[in-house]
């Protein structure tokens, strides 16, 4: 056996044992770790013992109340995890002069995941579940666009105003987002005239105006109807003004589902449709509030070179500027451990009672995503020997499979190192 091949056999063994370590803490010692955390507070005015689900709207109406800050989140089993993160990252800001009412919209969380995210409580922040299945049922949810990254937890936020009658206005905050700053600052946002307050999708200026994609010029443009690329805003972090939907009779879930039933053609689906009804409504934040990761790891003086003396060079220098002090962090450091803050998030997540659960799924995908990757060295091989004959093939602008060829050598050499 080569030393490559003892190398990994090596590395495999220590991440099932790593996997293994996990599993047990995870599912084997679960209960302690939920037992240790409900007493850790049981000095706060909550009993953990159960946690708090909503049934009704009359219920739900009277949580609409001076000083609290209602923040809706919408998340799956799998999810919930990430949601405890952003949790402990909105308590770790409090301002004890508010109370934080989280409002969770669910199908599937379990109870003892429940019990898991109520244990977090404090006497300033309460959390409750809110069953969306009834209303979900009314629906043809076939509608919804789905995929292998887009559950159909983005859609409940169109069901926003129809749950939240009372609320004069309220937070919806995606599960991977980790605050730095107060939330009750951006909660007191002046809305004046503007139904909903959101940040400019910088992605989307840098697919239209620096890479030229025709795909995402002629969705902006033709399918959405926006009269400019920066009217686009991104929705994992949105204030919704219900007061004044009430008032000019916007029936979000309505039109959504209206939409959907014409065949508008989501790219970005839920998203796609909340641009498209909230056009020359909305009230564009800083992008300190909603602050996309894995766009710093794009050239942004590239970006500035390229939209230099355009009108969107302003936003790339507002972009570039927040970098350096986000409110928020949009992002998924467990996918990539080296990303920018990921540290922050982790930083939180040790003090979160699904830790461990977090830990567990980490290493098994990363597992996965390791003998998926090994099994394919074989293939890299052959493709890279085709590369190699079509580059010869080839000559001057035309030898388009030397960058392919060359991806694929270092990747390779980086598998045998």
């Amino acid at each position: 056996m080569n030393a490559h091949l003892l190398n990994l056999l090596l590395s495999f063994c220590f991440i099932l044992s790593l996997v293994a370590f996990c599993y047990n803490i995870s599912f084997g010692d679960y209960n302690d770790t939920t037992q240790h955390n409900t007493t850790q507070h049981n000095t706060t005015q909550h009993n953990t013992t159960q946690h708090n689900t909503i049934l009704n709207l009359d219920e739900l109406g009277k949580l609409a109340r001076v000083n609290h800050i209602p923040i809706i989140f919408a998340s799956d089993e799998n999810y919930a995890k990430y949601l405890s993160v952003a949790v402990q990252s909105i308590k770790e800001h409090i301002n004890p002069i508010y109370h934080y009412d989280i409002f969770v919209l669910e199908t599937d969380i379990t109870e003892s995941t429940k019990l898991a995210l109520h244990s977090m409580q404090n006497t300033n922040l309460s959390i409750y579940f809110i069953d969306i299945k009834p209303k979900l049922a009314s629906y043809d949810t076939s509608l919804f666009t789905l995929n292998y990254y887009l559950t159909i937890e983005a859609y409940y936020r169109l069901f926003i105003p129809q749950i939240f009658q009372t609320f004069e206005k309220v937070l919806y905050v995606d599960c991977d987002i980790t605050f730095r700053k107060d939330i009750a600052e951006l909660y007191h946002t002046n809305m004046e005239d503007f139904l909903v307050a959101a940040v400019r999708d910088v992605g989307l200026i840098l697919n239209v105006q620096v890479r030229e994609l025709e795909m995402y010029r002629a969705y902006i443009y033709e399918t959405l109807q926006l009269s400019n690329v920066s009217d686009y805003f991104n929705s994992g972090l949105m204030l919704f003004n219900l007061r004044l939907m009430r008032e000019v009779n916007l029936d979000l879930l309505q039109l959504g589902i209206g939409l959907l039933q014409k065949g508008i053609k989501t790219l970005y689906s839920d998203q796609s449709i909340l641009n498209y009804i909230f056009k020359d409504k909305v009230k564009y934040l800083p992008h300190n509030w909603n602050h996309l990761i894995w766009h710093t790891e794009i050239d942004i003086p590239t970006w500035k070179e390229r939209l230099a003396n355009t009108p969107y060079y302003e936003f790339i220098c507002a972009y570039e500027e927040a970098s350096k002090d986000p409110y928020t962090l949009h992002y998924k450091p467990w996918n990539k451990l080296d990303i920018a803050y990921g540290y922050e998030f982790w930083r939180y997540a040790r003090l979160c009672p699904l830790y461990e659960i977090i830990l567990h799924d980490h290493i098994t995908h990363k597992l996965s995503l390791t003998i998926k990757e090994y099994s394919y060295l074989p293939i890299y091989k052959a493709k890279l020997k085709r590369y190699r004959i079509l580059n010869a093939l080839t000559f001057g602008k035309f030898r388009k499979f030397q960058n392919r060829k060359n991806e694929l050598k270092q990747k390779i050499s980086n598998m045998e190192k």
